[in-house]
């Protein structure tokens, strides 16, 4: 990509039809269903800005990949970069043509609210390529910044939102728990809270109570590429040590209750029943720099808090055909009517764990523990259904007699842990594999898995067991989530199509569910 591209696109005469390569975050559309792609050019107040529109063909579902819509929208021709932005609209011309309108980056700033962040020994160009990471957008593109990936230190602070210290003892006042330590009070020094200044000029403390002296704070440190990565870092040890302090806590309050005479530390848990939580701020310095770079942030940023606006007929018209099949069944129904049947009852009960667990994953801040509850959603939804066993077929009936027969003439030494009645049930259970299951209900459902989203399913599943029995494995990129979000609810909303009479109806005409 050259800069000089970019200044050819500002002084095109508008609108410019483009014949080049339209990308949506990792997704490259197939250039036969790109009909058309025009970029428009107009000046508001000294700034130019610039839209465009892009014309997608959906005659044909399976040419059409699975794209997120929060995800930066590129435009290229010849190789270079033209046109770089958002997805402001998305409408249906027609069953069979979609429309998305696009705007450059200067659109997306204005949808997100930055929160606070204040950084000492970190250059302005710094702080934006980390802004932006947080963000979820691509910040190599900075001019004048080279982006440094290595492993090194950092020092974290993440303050314990609902706790205060309240021993009159002299510092210091610490807790260990492994590498990991809970202070107050004196560790002013080792952070250097006492030389930051908030934005309006006040000490730090007391513009943000959260950073007083009597607020416990979990600290550590972790090795991570950059502030970003760091930040992911730290959550996760600190949440490790916020459990560990809450269980004692609760362990604690049993033993008072039970014999009044175990003495508790100096913390107001607001009576020990509500489980302490961290707080959103955090403390970052990269100890690899002589000079030191510290960030103190609390963020704030929502990229998804662009205002959506539902009287748009399209998306009406959507949201009616998916929720339709809910309604007809009863999912939305005073409770004096009929009851409904026991199986669709817990159909529908079963629906609403998969959309709690999404809620969480979307709630989540930590990559791989939005992978978990997105998996979690995808195996409660896969549950709802019973699937053939292995061994159901004729022709197996002889590998059933082999492996029987090969169990009744095993000898067992006395003092095995194994038995021949644990072999059997492991031997014969015949239930398919997770990644079979998934693949039977989308069958079932009408709805078809591409080959790349089969290759992510199985990618996820092997890391998906490494992080709940603690093995080190690659945290999942945003890409790879937004991926398995859409496979989830492309499963999920299948599945909701065929709960009333609808259940031979598409989810909306025209269109394929994929």
């Amino acid at each position: 990509m050259t800069d000089e591209v970019e200044d050819i696109a500002l002084f095109h005469p508008s609108p410019w039809r483009i014949d080049g390569e339209v990308r949506i975050g990792s997704v490259r559309l197939p250039p036969e269903v790109v009909t058309e792609t025009l970029v428009y050019r107009y000046e508001e107040g000294p700034i130019i800005r610039r839209s465009a529109t892009v014309q997608v063909d959906l005659r044909d579902w399976s040419r059409v990949p699975a794209w997120d819509q929060r995800a930066e929208v590129v435009l290229s021709r010849s190789g270079d970069r033209v046109f770089t932005g958002m997805v402001e609209r998305a409408e249906f011309l027609s069953e069979d043509r979609m429309l998305l309108t696009l705007h450059d980056s200067t659109r997306y700033w204005e949808h997100v609210r930055l929160g606070t962040a204040v950084a000492i020994g970190l250059t302005t160009r710094e702080l934006m390529q980390i802004l932006l990471r947080f963000l979820g957008r691509e910040s190599d593109q900075i001019v004048g910044l080279d982006v440094e990936r290595r492993q090194r230190p950092f020092v974290f602070a993440v303050p314990i939102d609902n706790a205060l210290w309240t021993l009159p003892e002299p510092a210091p006042r610490l807790y260990r728990i492994g590498d990991l330590f809970i202070v107050a009070h004196d560790d002013s020094q080792f952070l250097g809270l006492n030389d930051i200044l908030a934005p309006d000029g006040q000490r730090f403390a007391d513009a943000y109570p959260v950073w007083k002296n009597d607020t416990p704070r979990i600290v550590g440190a972790v090795v991570a590429e950059g502030f970003f990565e760091a930040r992911i870092a730290a959550l996760r040890r600190a949440r490790v040590a916020l459990d560990i302090v809450s269980a004692g806590i609760r362990l604690t309050q049993s033993k008072i209750e039970d014999d009044h005479s175990a003495a508790f530390p100096g913390w107001d848990f607001g009576f020990w029943r509500a489980r302490p939580r961290l707080s959103e701020w955090m403390y970052l310095r990269d100890e690899a720099c002589k000079t030191p770079k510290v960030l103190v942030m609390q963020p704030h940023f929502d990229p998804l808090g662009a205002p959506f606006d539902l009287a748009e007929a399209e998306r009406l018209n959507v949201t009616t055909a998916l929720l339709g099949p809910v309604a007809a069944v009863g999912g939305l129904r005073p409770k004096d009517l009929t009851p409904l049947p026991q199986a669709v009852r817990e159909l529908l009960e079963t629906c609403e764990r998969v959309v709690h667990w999404l809620s969480i994953a979307r709630a989540e801040t930590v990559p791989r523990d939005e992978l978990l509850a997105c998996w979690f959603a995808l195996e409660t939804l896969v549950g709802t259904e019973s699937y053939p066993n292995l061994f159901s077929e004729p022709n197996n009936t002889p590998i059933i007699g082999a492996i029987q027969q090969f169990l009744q003439d095993l000898e067992i030494p006395v003092d095995a842990t194994l038995t021949k009645d644990f072999l059997s049930n492991k031997l014969l259970r015949g239930d398919p594999i997770f990644l079979d299951r998934v693949r039977i209900f989308a069958q079932r459902n009408g709805v078809g898995l591409r080959a790349d989203e089969e290759r992510l399913l199985r990618s996820i599943n092997r890391r998906r067991g490494g992080f709940v029995h603690g093995a080190a494995r690659a945290e999942p990129t945003a890409v790879e989530l937004a991926e398995l979000e859409h496979i989830v609810e492309k499963l999920f909303f299948a599945k909701l199509s065929r709960l009333g009479p609808e259940a031979d109806a598409p989810l909306f005409p025209g269109l394929d569910p994929r």
